[in-house]
């Protein structure tokens, strides 16, 4: 599903941004650009996520349920 959807979100904030840095940006533009960007915020949290995790050293206890020492 985010296959879909992370392209269709860069075209629709595409089109609000193309008018961003004319005297012609009106609401629509807005509205593209925050529909846009709604689209396309879950696939990069994912990405940031995974990115975030997978640099662990790869053991030690993680604070769960220690021994009672």
């Amino acid at each position: 599903m985010d296959l879909l959807l992370f392209p269709l979100g860069v075209f629709i904030f595409s089109l609000g941004y193309k008018n961003i840095n004319t005297g012609y940006f009106d609401q629509g533009d807005m509205f593209c650009l925050f529909i846009g960007f709604l689209l396309v915020l879950p696939t990069l949290i994912k990405l940031l996520s995974i990115k975030s995790s997978s640099g662990g050293d790869g053991g030690g206890d993680g604070g769960c349920g220690g021994g009672g020492e």
